[in-house]
């Protein structure tokens, strides 16, 4: 598991600064020449963490990149990580069959302009044998600083492709371009924002995080292109 930031493991500066005043004199046991009597000041500043003004559906796709169109009220990062919408299976006896299923299917226009919806089915049998339960894992959003770091909910990046962009003007409308992505693959993109604060910046709250859903196109096989040639 990764660490979360701000806790005992990651202090802030400030929780750093306490909790060495308060520690002054167990200190100066090992370093006699500290003056014990001296208060260190602390201040916390307030954390300024952009907006989300506008957010676009995915505006274009090819065969391995979709994009959108985002606006912050402030300068800051755009941080982004796309999952594809796997299903996992399950099997138990019962005496009916019952199969249920998520997934994420795209509308193109002929510019290549794709916005996603999702889609649930349910589908039930009579007949006696296995139940077959399918559940979309990849619809579970990651925390804010999991999204930050490339993760998924679980903390895992095999699955994942994550990417940020710098916002340099506010109120001003810019091009998330997603690279990297498999053809004719159907993609849940979290997204999420932070200021510009090294190391570590601040982050949204994760309950703010937004969700776009696209899909890839297919790439033209070899031999349509050498039967052309």
């Amino acid at each position: 598991m990764i660490a979360m930031p701000f806790n005992t493991i990651m202090p802030t500066p400030l929780i750093l600064a306490n909790s060495i005043q308060s520690q002054l004199v167990n200190i100066s046991t090992q370093y006699p020449t500290i003056d014990t009597s001296y208060t260190i000041l602390t201040a916390e500043f307030p954390a300024s963490i952009p907006n989300i003004l506008y957010l676009s559906n995915i505006t274009n796709a090819t065969y391995t990149s979709l994009s959108f169109t985002i606006n912050l009220d402030n300068y800051g990062k755009v941080f982004a990580l796309a999952m594809p919408l796997i299903s996992t299976t399950t099997t138990s006896n019962s005496s009916n069959t019952t199969s249920s299923s998520s997934s994420a299917t795209s509308n193109s226009s002929s510019t290549n302009n794709t916005n996603s919806t999702k889609n649930n089915s349910n589908t039930t049998s009579s007949r006696s044998g296995n139940t077959t339960v399918i559940v979309n894992n990849s619809l579970l959003p990651p925390t804010s600083f999991q999204i930050y770091m490339g993760l998924d909910r679980t903390n895992l990046n095999s699955d994942t492709v994550s990417q940020y962009l710098e916002i340099s003007q506010k109120n001003t409308n810019f091009s998330f371009v997603f690279t990297g992505l498999n053809q004719n693959t159907s993609y849940v993109v979290f997204i999420t924002v932070g200021n510009v604060h090294p190391y570590v910046p601040d982050l949204e709250d994760s309950s703010k995080i937004s969700t776009l859903f696209g899909t890839t196109l297919i790439a033209p096989s070899k031999f349509l292109f050498s039967f052309f040639i």
